[in-house]
């Protein structure tokens, strides 16, 4: 099951996170009020969400936005516009390589 989180402040974001314990996240790099960097940076400070694989969508596609995120520690990284076929391929990918956290 796929659940988009609004656009809410980073605490509110962990807390779910951690409370609902995904197999994977999908975050933008570009959204109001933080960054995607930003919520990795909690996501990996937190021991509760700290083995949860991330992947980065984004409309940068400069070269150093990709190495900084997977420098942050995204399992994966997709630029905007995308296919869902090309999403939901990367997805699979991740969790079939037993990237994903156990439960």
């Amino acid at each position: 099951m796929v659940r988009r989180i609004g656009p809410v402040d980073l605490i509110a974001r962990i807390n779910r996170i951690r409370r609902e314990n995904p197999a994977l996240v999908l975050v933008d790099i570009s959204m109001p009020n933080m960054d995607g960097y930003a919520v990795m940076e909690a996501l990996r400070g937190d021991p509760a969400t700290r083995s949860c694989p991330v992947i980065f969508i984004t409309g940068h596609f400069a070269f150093t936005q990709r190495v900084q995120a997977f420098r942050s520690g995204a399992r994966d990284y997709l630029t905007k516009p995308f296919t869902p076929e090309t999403l939901l391929a990367k997805i699979a990918r991740v969790l079939d390589n037993g990237q994903a956290r156990s439960s």
